[in-house]
């Protein structure tokens, strides 16, 4: 997923010193990946430059790229939220919950 690709890319990042990385993906793709890599680099000081692969079309807001892209942010909040919450033991109760 694009919060995992995140966090992973985000630890090669720190663990080789990067300070400045260059993000290339879609245009539709570029407000979901930029926030979850900069949640992963928060507070290092990494500069993230943007690259599209294509042209922003007009009024891209009413694609259906655009609108699916933001209805998977949640999802990426959600278990980004999770993970992180999990790796400071702060779900107790996670044990008594369905697994997904």
């Amino acid at each position: 997923t694009t919060d995992e690709n995140a966090r992973l890319v985000g630890r090669i990042i720190q663990e080789h010193g990067f300070k400045r990385v260059l993000l290339i993906t879609s245009w539709y793709h570029q407000p979901r990946s930029y926030l979850l890599l900069r949640l992963a680099l928060l507070g290092t000081g990494v500069n993230i430059r943007l690259q599209s692969t294509e042209d922003v079309p007009n009024h891209y807001w009413a694609t259906p790229e655009f609108r699916l892209e933001l209805v998977k942010l949640w999802g990426s909040l959600a278990r980004w939220s999770k993970s992180v919450l999990r790796k400071n033991g702060l779900i107790p109760w996670e044990n008594v919950l369905p697994v997904d």
